[in-house]
């Protein structure tokens, strides 16, 4: 039986006195709803109960659906699982309010291992976020968290946006696993999503904000569990590296300058000193490093230059004068993909060529940065194409191109000073490989500082994969 005649039949002798009428919106929702209608003039024949009566009714028919409804949403709560990076998996089971600006405020995110309840988050765990009656955590369009590790302990990390709708910088809160404590603790407000980047191989994060002036790039790194802004700049830490020597006949110290392997027994006082000296020059890719040194060398006093280029590092071979005791010094600049540069100087006299020289030298090509990358065979063909791309110098970028149609002109080199450039981050390096087989071709980008300026640059490249290796097959500069 239809709800109209069942209606009809529970007013009884007064079914006579009243319309039927359906309305299919409340408000924005489609509803079935009931509508009863005295008919007029038949007033003589409505008694006060069948008043009662039908309004009872009508009550229930639209508010008992609702309450209904109401009960199955709280009852249903978005749920997401997410591997925690120690082999096991937590649900999150997050319990939202009405959509507001096109996100979801989250009221309460349940936090399970199997089956077991850890704890609950909610505002009161944001700082500034207790006794608060407005909402502070919401779900985007897609219903799910920013999930990633993002302090670089191994453990997922979770952060949901602190608004309730879409901008260009929109700021996220992050909680982050605490492995002893078994649970997540907040860690820090940024801008979140697609904004924020977390270099891997570099170890910090990276903030990009939209502004009316361009893209600024914020660089963040945590100190002992805290995190903590990267000054403009400041250097990062020195990648570490291996290099082989006798230790029976060197050693190595740190010292001002960096770090020196000098002969245990010396070489005399009536000689220049003998040594390797180390130095990193974070930022510099090693042909404008070169470039740079062997402009300064002009004013120095050097009698001979000699340069020579080797797949992932430059010599430059220094002499100060003829004479058997002149000064000289072989510089090796050896590239760390894109946290920058090693400079090794090994210095020693004209007549030890054929001893310390030939050392020095054997010392010198032993040395490897090891630099941690998500892929270390990509980012050392992108960064060789972008050190040649930023020294002008086509001869150096043709090996890592991609060109059968020959459409990329050999005019397409940076025009600026080199030695202005300052590399930052590689992005898109761990999802290349995913990328290149999915598509044939991943993207890239290379963020960089020239001179002085607030702001960052992007070299972006399209990257493909042959029996060459990687090799860019699109490249261009972006603001």
């Amino acid at each position: 039986m239809k709800k109209e005649e069942k209606l009809l039949d529970a007013l009884g002798d007064v079914k006579s006195s009243y319309i039927l009428e359906c309305s299919q919106y409340v408000g924005n929702e489609q509803k079935e709803v009931l509508l009863l209608k005295p008919r007029k003039p038949h007033w003589a024949h409505f008694s006060a109960v069948a008043a009662v009566m039908a309004l009872f009714i009508t009550a229930t028919l639209v508010l008992l659906p609702q309450a209904r409804r109401g009960s199955r949403e709280a009852a249903a709560p978005q749920c997401a699982v997410l591997p925690l990076g120690d082999g096991t998996e937590l649900k999150l089971e997050m319990q939202t309010g009405q959509q507001v600006g096109g996100f979801r405020p989250v009221q309460e995110i349940a936090v399970y291992r199997n089956q077991a309840l850890l704890q609950t988050i909610d505002a009161s765990a944001i700082p500034g976020g207790e006794g608060s009656d407005s909402p502070w955590l919401f779900l985007d369009d897609r219903g799910q968290p920013d999930i990633r590790d993002l302090n670089f302990d191994g453990y997922t990390d979770i952060g949901f946006p602190a608004q309730g709708e879409n901008t260009d910088n929109l700021p996220y809160h992050y909680f982050l696993w605490n492995a002893a404590g078994g649970v997540y603790e907040y860690g820090f407000t940024l801008l979140g999503g697609t904004a924020l980047e977390a270099d891997t191989q570099a170890r910090i994060l990276l903030e990009t904000q939209n502004t009316d002036a361009g893209p600024v790039v914020r660089r963040y790194r945590f100190e002992d569990g805290t995190l903590r802004q990267i000054a403009a700049g400041e250097s990062d830490d020195q990648p570490d590296f291996q290099i082989r020597y006798d230790e029976a006949k060197f050693a190595m110290t740190q010292g001002e300058g960096g770090t020196f392997i000098a002969p245990l027994q010396g070489v005399g006082s009536y000689t220049e000193v003998c040594e390797i000296q180390i130095e990193f020059l974070p930022g510099m890719l090693p042909t404008a490093a070169a470039n740079q040194a062997q402009e300064a060398l002009d004013g120095l006093g050097a009698t001979s230059v000699q340069r020579s280029r080797d797949w992932d590092r430059t010599v430059l071979h220094v002499q100060y004068g003829t004479q058997w005791d002149a000064r000289v010094e072989d510089i090796h600049y050896v590239s760390a993909g894109v946290q920058g540069t090693f400079r090794l100087t090994a210095r020693y006299f004209a007549e030890a060529v054929e001893g310390y020289g030939t050392t020095f030298a054997q010392i010198c090509n032993t040395f490897t940065p090891l630099a941690e990358s998500a892929n270390p065979s990509a980012e050392r063909a992108i960064v060789s194409f972008a050190d040649g791309f930023f020294s002008g110098d086509w001869t150096a970028m043709e090996p890592y191109l991609y060109d059968p149609n020959g459409e990329i002109s050999h005019e397409d080199v940076y025009t600026g000073n080199p030695a202005d450039i300052q590399t930052v981050a590689l992005r898109g390096l761990d999802r290349l490989d995913q990328q290149i087989q999915e598509d044939g071709t991943g993207a890239v980008s290379l963020t960089f500082r020239e001179g002085e300026e607030d702001s960052y640059t992007y070299l972006s490249m399209d990257i493909t994969k042959t029996d060459s290796g990687y090799q860019i097959s699109f490249y261009g500069l972006e603001k």
